[in-house]
């Protein structure tokens, strides 16, 4: 008797950052019972694992389209014959996705199998200490072949450059934090649930460096453009 072939088991979704699915390659398997997965770094990513927010929707006879948005990047979530209702969900809300990064023309999309928004915006905070956590800042390696001296030598050349520029560099510091935390404040504040106009958010902050402040929050992700002029705390 033949022996029947059994499916493979199913892969873990991976919680990733969807910049690293966009930057993955994705690799088609040929094996009957292996998926195709996007290479990130040294992880084979067959499933994922997402929580983001929903910068745009598409209603088509053909499928829909969901685009979300986690602060590193945009991804398309693809309904074929609108299994999961796409239309009951708003822009600006908050979703988690469990799906299949698959591609087409050379662009990767989510195929879904479990999506549902989340009320409780602090899962989006939650998911970037996991994120930060698992993906920590490289640590320098210490340089072996310094000696005593010369380290010693380092530390007070160190020490005496801060104790002459540390104070100039926090009062820096601390100003900058109050203007970036006076502009998110005044992003939520004005943002009724379609996003915050950003020359409102200019005007009504008064901050001098507002306009500035606003592009590296969106560069760093702390919040992001649902539209031309229209920005969103994530």
């Amino acid at each position: 008797m033949e022996e029947l072939k059994q499916p493979y088991e199913r892969w873990p979704a991976r919680i990733v950052k969807i910049e690293d699915i966009n930057s993955g390659s994705y690799v088609k398997v040929k094996e009957e019972f292996s998926p195709d997965y996007v290479l990130v770094g040294e992880k084979k990513v067959s499933r994922v694992n997402i929580i983001a927010i929903v910068i745009d929707l598409q209603i088509d006879e053909r499928f829909n389209n969901l685009t979300i948005d986690d602060g590193t990047g945009s991804i398309q979530i693809r309904d074929f014959g609108n299994k999961y209702n796409f239309a009951r969900f708003n822009i600006g809300e908050s979703i988690r996705i469990i799906g299949k990064p698959r591609e087409f023309n050379s662009q990767i999309y989510l195929v879904p199998e479990i999506i549902k928004p989340l009320k409780d915006r602090k899962w989006i905070e939650l998911r970037k200490a996991e994120l930060k956590k698992s993906n920590p800042a490289p640590v320098e390696p210490v340089k072996e072949k310094e000696g005593k001296e010369s380290i010693e030598k380092k530390k007070i050349s160190e020490t005496k450059q801060y104790s002459e520029e540390e104070i100039v560099e926090d009062v820096i510091e601390n100003k900058t934090e109050n203007k970036i935390e006076k502009v998110l404040n005044v992003i939520k504040e004005l943002d009724t649930g379609n996003g915050a106009d950003i020359e409102e958010i200019i005007m009504k902050s008064n901050v001098s460096d507002c306009e500035k402040i606003i592009i590296n929050l969106i560069k760093e992700g702390e919040v992001f453009e649902i539209k031309a002029g229209k920005i969103k705390v994530l």
